[in-house]
Formats: structure tokens, C-alpha cells, sequence
């Protein structure tokens, strides 16, 4: 059976400002006024003007607010890892998915749009994001995007501490609290001698639970044993470095995510608490710390609205948990939950 067919239909015009003043009888610079809460429109006036554009289906172009009030209604995320291995960790790491949906669902209830960005490598690239703000996770000393980005006024607030940097604007755990609590929770299941399994990164994280750790060693007398791992093959890494351990160990704190899921498998023989925890790492019924990311995505974001709005400064500090799995009863708290204004 045939079916008659016509020409298509006219593609509908999308609406202009000039079909909105038409509409409600005024000029095209009292809509604009009306619309963006400027100048003096009456009352009245400014009802029938958003009522014709919701009407129409009219709204103010994103690019022409920004000319007008010098921001663009958006912030940018960025996380650490080289551009090569970015989109692997967002597909593998529970804990950046987590921070990601958090900071991206803060930021639409803020009324920002968020960009998931690569770290900028220099002022022309930063410039290129065209942002308000910036959130970035996991500086390092001397981090070159927090120089850039002051250089360039535009706000930032990272996801930790920069170390040798507290001016504030930041939203983190107390890593300090969390390495101590984990070495007392494996020190409390009998272990008389813990390494460390740490990362190869400069942020501030693992540097707190380095010193953390070396001091905890010092306190007990028992020498402090190390192994850095690279952070792009962490469970099989973890494994290697189970394997050559002194027979005197008996038990480590693995920081990198999922490491410890390579020293159970290689030595399981071994007490074992993650840095980080996971999917896989609760399935394996591992103890964890819990950096508790979607609470530090949203004090991020929270903070950065601040610091647009020109308040004051942080810091926001989240507390970890500690997850016990050889027990079920037990996720305890530690750390400070607080805020300077």
C-alpha cells in the first residue's frame, strides 16, 4: 500500500528576543532588562515579558549573559593522571566516579554547568576552558595550574591540600588521622611489624600517610619498610612487591587504590587495609579507608560557589572511615568535620 507524501513540513525558527518583545508589546532592551534583572522595569511589565518567553520557548543565550556579566556559568573538574591514561581511571577508579557524579550533580543544583577537563598545560589551554572556576583533585607542590590559575584570577579549589600550601581553598580528609587509625586497627589485630605499600605521585595524601607511618614506626621501635608503587598497575605491582617481603611482616597498608587486592592474592596469608575503598575491594572483604568521595565532591563544589560569591575560605575537612570488614559491625569515624568561615 502506498502512502501519499508531501513535502516536509518548514523547519520551525527558533525564537528570537525581537519575536518576545513583539509578543509582549515592548522593546527589545526591556527584555532584556526584564530578563536579566536589570534596569528598571515595572513589575507588571516584567511578568508579561517572561510570560511571552516562556511562551515562546525563549531563553537568553548562555554567550550573551556571559559578555554581559563577565561570567560564563560554568567550572571546570580536573583530575591528576597524564592525558594518555585520564578516560582508563575514570573507567576504573570507583572513587573518581564517585567524586565526578558528586561534583557534576553540586554544580547543576548551584545552577553551573561543569566541564570534565584534562589539567590545562599552560595559560593558553587554561584560557581555552573558558570557566569561572576551577576544580582540581590532587595538586602537587608547586602545582603549575594553581600558579596558572592565579595569574589569571580565576578561582580554584582543589580536591586536598597542596602540600606546602594552605591558603584555604581546598576540601580533603585528615590523611594523618586515617593512616593512624588504620596502623592501630591492624596493630589491634596482633601485627608487630606493617609495611607500607605508597604511590609514586607528589600529593599531599600520600606524603601525610608517609610521615604518619614513619612516625608510628619510630613510636614502636620497629624499622619502617616501604614500597613505592606506580599508579597505573597498582594490583599487579602490589602483588610483586607482597611477594619479596621480609618473613617478619605481617601485615601493610596498601594506599593505592585496589593494591591490596594484589597482596591478598599474592600473600594472603597477610593482614591487609586499603588506602581506598572500592567495589572490588568490599567484595574481597578487605578493610578500607573510606575517603567518603561523593561527601568531598560536594563540599568542593560548595566551596568553590563561595569563593565565587566572594567569601571566605575553607578549609572543608571530610572524614574518612574506616571500614571493617572482619567485623560486621563496624565503620568508625575519625577526623574533624569542620569549616572555617
Amino acid at each position: 500500500m502506498s502512502r501519499e507524501t508531501g513535502p516536509p513540513p518548514a523547519a520551525r525558527r527558533r525564537p528570537t528576543i525581537t519575536d518576545v518583545a513583539a509578543a509582549a508589546g515592548v522593546s527589545v532592551s526591556t527584555v532584556s532588562s526584564a530578563m536579566n534583572g536589570t534596569g528598571r522595569v515595572d513589575p507588571a511589565t516584567r511578568d508579561r515579558v517572561r510570560a511571552a518567553a516562556v511562551e515562546l520557548g525563549w531563553r537568553p543565550r548562555r554567550a550573551a549573559q556571559a559578555l554581559r556579566s563577565g561570567r560564563t556559568g560554568a567550572v571546570a573538574l580536573c583530575i591528576p593522571p597524564e592525558r594518555a591514561l585520564w578516560a582508563r581511571w575514570m573507567r576504573e577508579s570507583d572513587y573518581l566516579q564517585q567524586l565526578t557524579v558528586a561534583c557534576a550533580a553540586s554544580a547543576i543544583e548551584a545552577g553551573l554547568l561543569m566541564l570534565l577537563a584534562p589539567r590545562p598545560s599552560g595559560a593558553e589551554e587554561l584560557a581555552r576552558l573558558d570557566v569561572d572556576g576551577m576544580l582540581l583533585l590532587d595538586p602537587f607542590r608547586d602545582d603549575p595550574v594553581s600558579a596558572a590559575c592565579a595569574a589569571a584570577g580565576l578561582a580554584l579549589v582543589t580536591v586536598d591540600r597542596e602540600p606546602g600550601r594552605d591558603d584555604g581553598w581546598w576540601a580533603g580528609n585528615d590523611h594523618a588521622a586515617a593512616t593512624r587509625r588504620a596502623l592501630e586497627h591492624l596493630g589491634g589485630r596482633g601485627a608487630r611489624r606493617i609495611a607500607l605499600f605508597s604511590g609514586d605521585e607528589p600529593w599531599a595524601w600520600l606524603d601525610d600517610a608517609r610521615r604518619t607511618y614513619d612516625d608510628w614506626c619510630a613510636a614502636r621501635g620497629t624499622g619502617p619498610l616501604v614500597r613505592t608503587l606506580g599508579m597505573d598497575r597498582t594490583v599487579a605491582e602490589a602483588a610483586d612487591a607482597a611477594r619479596t617481603l621480609p618473613s617478619d611482616v605481617d601485615a601493610v597498608l596498601a594506599l593505592p587504590t585496589d593494591a591490596a587486592l594484589g597482596v591478598r592474592a599474592a600473600a594472603p596469608g597477610l593482614a591487609v587495609v586499603s588506602g581506598v575503598d572500592s567495589t572490588a575491594v568490599a567484595a574481597a572483604g578487605i578493610t578500607a579507608l573510606d575517603l567518603r568521595p561523593t561527601e568531598l565532591g560536594e563540599a568542593a563544589v560548595a566551596l568553590l560557589v563561595r569563593r565565587l560569591a566572594g567569601s571566605g575560605p575553607g578549609p572543608v575537612v571530610v572524614p574518612a572511615e574506616l571500614r571493617v570488614r572482619d567485623q560486621p559491625s563496624a565503620a568508625v569515624s575519625f577526623g574533624t568535620n569542620s569549616s572555617s568561615r
